[in-house]
């Protein structure tokens, strides 16, 4: 993927559901008219919706599909497993299921860990602690239709030291609870009640 995409300046909108598409298709198109070579990278929530974003996008070529991105300025990773992918190939990436309000967003922790600088709509009450966590440390961009996305997208790409401040925060703040889960599996022992010990009941034989 990395030599299809080449040098292109690219990001992602992860997570999409019907609705949201359009919206970030206006904002790429914002942003070609100020880097011509542009790839959005569009990952729908719901993978089947696949080929209909490719139609929303000018038949744009779809991973499901094995198609290659080629010259497309759009393309679609509709397939389950492999967002990580697409957040580690792009810079910047828009956590979708939030520029509608009743979507209630997804969870940022992934593209956190995975140094994409990270975009949201206003609606992630379901992430609100997260969110609220990193946005508070620097780590996130509040966006809300595709004037926002465009101009947030294209500051990150030309302001190589704000997008290594921002994930780097967003890393900080996601890794503040990174050890919960040990820290709970070695208390878990001291609050589980003993059992009494079995009575021997072998007996001598006769």
């Amino acid at each position: 993927m990395r030599e299809q995409i080449g040098a292109r300046p690219v990001w992602l909108a992860a997570s999409t559901h019907a609705g949201e598409d359009e919206i970030v298709l206006a904002a790429h198109a914002k942003l070609r008219a100020a880097e011509p070579r542009a790839l959005l990278v569009i990952a729908p929530r719901h993978p089947e919706r696949g080929e209909a974003i490719a139609l929303l996008a000018d038949a744009a070529p779809r991973r499901a599909r094995f198609e290659p991105v080629n010259g497309a300025s759009v393309y679609v990773a509709d397939t389950l497993g492999e967002l990580g992918l697409f957040y580690a190939l792009a810079p910047v990436s828009l956590v979708a299921g939030s520029l509608l309000p009743h979507l209630k967003g997804h969870n940022p922790i992934e593209p956190a860990k995975l140094n994409s600088a990270i975009l949201t709509g206003p609606h992630v009450e379901s992430f609100q602690d997260v969110f609220g966590a990193i946005q508070a440390a620097g780590g996130a961009q509040a966006t809300h239709d595709a004037d926002s996305i465009a101009k947030a997208v294209l500051t990150l790409w030309r302001d190589d030291a704000a997008r290594a401040r921002q994930v780097e925060a967003a890393r900080a703040a996601t890794a503040q609870g990174a050890g919960a889960l040990d820290m709970t599996a070695r208390r878990l022992p001291e609050l589980t009640p003993k059992r009494p010990a079995q009575a021997n009941t072998a007996h001598a034989s006769a």
